[in-house]
């Protein structure tokens, strides 16, 4: 039954807020977590010396995002599967570094992984590399991909690699550069397969391939499409498999804060095999102070960001707090104690 003030007609400014309030806002809140149906702690996986690492395909990948030279025998990517077991771990290096950087990586369904980054030789040269790791051998085969420098990566369902990246210019300014593909895939043996969307198409001043205060860009793919994310422009940009770009949708910063900065910004991104998209938004008050984290649905009609409600989950003692990706038709995220939990979701009347 809808609220009472969605009957009115008052030309008020405040009523109209109200009505969309009401009217819009729970209209397109229609969505819930289900209780968890498994849970797997993960306790070697998040330890502070790695990034956050990655879900997809059944598998868990970390890594370390930079390696020095002195770091001779340490391993800087490890691999788990679906039970927290190590699949492998491996150390990636490139002859002649000095410091190596691993920006992303991605697990595909045998467990292989990829990674994309950057080195910096003895003589100061800075070089970027995408590198394929097969276990449990930890084999490791490298392809330099310099000018192009990859900084978000995804494995989509063929075996193909897909890369969101930039050039930079003189002094490797990326404001210099000269117009340049932002989207690289790459064949299963590992040669360049395509070149997409040119940074002159892209709809932001600023690249989206640059990390910044919102958040890391991500690239990601289903059955039929890639998609990434380009945190600093609040965007996420969708491509078909042969590079074909389908859309792009742009959502507003929330209120500022007294620094300035966007009070809700959007964290994290997920994309589930029937191609939704869900999120982490963060929330700040006025004075910048963090208020919390919630799972959030992108409306592509309404190009708004639209809570999910997780009850379920603070009921299970399991609260969201990161969004970690999808398998099948549950979504994947991070609960305290360093657990991962699946939930499905549902539509509600």
């Amino acid at each position: 039954m809808p609220h009472p003030v969605c009957k009115r007609n008052v030309p008020s400014v405040l009523v109209a807020l109200l009505v969309w309030s009401f009217c819009v806002v729970q209209a397109l809140r229609a969505q819930e977590l289900l209780p968890p149906s498994r849970q797997v702690v993960y306790g070697d996986a998040f330890t502070g010396e790695f990034v956050m690492p990655k879900w997809h395909n059944g598998h868990l990948v970390r890594w370390k995002f930079d390696t020095k030279y002195s770091d001779e025998k340490a391993e800087n990517v490890i691999a788990y599967d679906g039970d927290a077991k190590i699949v492998g771990k491996a150390r990636i290096w490139l002859e002649g570094a000095t410091f190596l950087r691993i920006t992303d990586a991605d697990v595909r369904a045998d467990g292989k992984v990829v990674v994309v980054g950057s080195v910096i030789s003895g003589s100061g040269e800075s070089e970027s590399y995408l590198a394929e790791v097969s276990f449990p051998a930890g084999t490791v085969r490298v392809v330099r991909t310099s000018p192009f420098d990859g900084r978000a990566v995804t494995f989509a369902p063929d075996g193909t690699v897909w890369v969101l990246g930039l050039q930079g210019g003189p002094k490797r300014h990326v404001s210099k550069a000269p117009d340049h593909f932002v989207i690289e895939q790459f064949g299963t043996d590992d040669h360049l397969k395509g070149q997409y969307m040119l940074r002159s198409e892209f709809p932001c001043d600023i690249h989206p391939a640059l990390t910044g205060n919102l958040g890391l860009p991500q690239i990601l793919a289903s059955a039929d499409r890639i998609g990434f994310f380009a945190p600093n422009c609040r965007t996420w940009t969708e491509l078909d498999p042969e590079g074909k770009v389908l859309g792009t949708w742009k959502w507003n910063a929330g209120p500022p804060t007294s620094k300035g900065h966007d009070s809700t910004p959007i964290r994290v991104v997920a994309l589930t095999s029937e191609n939704e998209l869900y999120a982490r938004r963060d929330t700040y008050n006025p004075k910048d102070v963090p208020e919390g984290a919630r799972l959030v649905h992108f409306d592509r009609t309404s190009n708004t960001w639209v809570p999910v409600e997780t009850t379920a989950q603070d009921d299970a003692g399991v609260p969201f707090t990161w969004v970690m990706g999808s398998d099948g038709d549950s979504l994947v995220y991070l609960a305290p104690g360093k657990i991962l939990v699946w939930a499905k979701l549902q539509i509600t009347p």
